[in-house]
């Protein structure tokens, strides 16, 4: 009897650290599949945004009349081209877009260099140092300089 209430008064102390190191770790990671939960969601929107983003360019740049790049009629295509494109103040590109998008070239490229601003304060503010290569993260000079192509086009 003595072996069993000495073992009992030595077990108890221990049990009791186990079930209170339990409940504190129980809500860590309750915290951290909180916190995972929302941010593979955010990591999901942002490359939801991404795709809409390379769609609009593609359509942009591919489909419409008179399209800068004729020859390619299909996305795949396209993002491979477009990934290791260099010259997005093309003056004929610019003249195109702005024919396409009429009054609304300003303002499109307006809002495109909006999105690519807030991307990269996004890959800077997460500090990405291996982002996939993209068209948004390598060529937002399509809509950083439209205003020298359109002096230029205005000449």
């Amino acid at each position: 009897m003595e072996v069993i209430a000495g073992l009992a008064l030595g077990v108890y102390p221990v049990v009791c650290e186990l079930l209170d190191q339990y409940r504190a770790s129980r809500k860590y990671w309750k915290n951290y599949r909180q916190f995972f939960n929302k941010f593979e969601s955010f990591v999901m929107d942002i490359d939801d945004q991404r795709y809409n983003f390379e769609l609009l360019l593609y359509d942009l740049m591919c489909k419409g009349p008179d399209p800068f790049w004729k020859d390619i009629d299909e996305f795949g295509p396209f993002l491979q081209i477009a990934r290791n494109y260099t010259d997005w103040n093309n003056q004929e590109l610019h003249e195109k877009l702005a024919m396409r998008l009429g009054s609304s070239y300003e303002f499109v490229l307006q809002r495109l260099n909006e999105i690519c601003t807030t991307f990269e304060k996004l890959r800077q503010h997460l500090d990405i140092q291996n982002v996939r290569s993209n068209i948004l993260w390598q060529h937002s000079n399509l809509i950083k300089d439209h205003r020298h192509s359109a002096s230029q086009r205005q000449k």
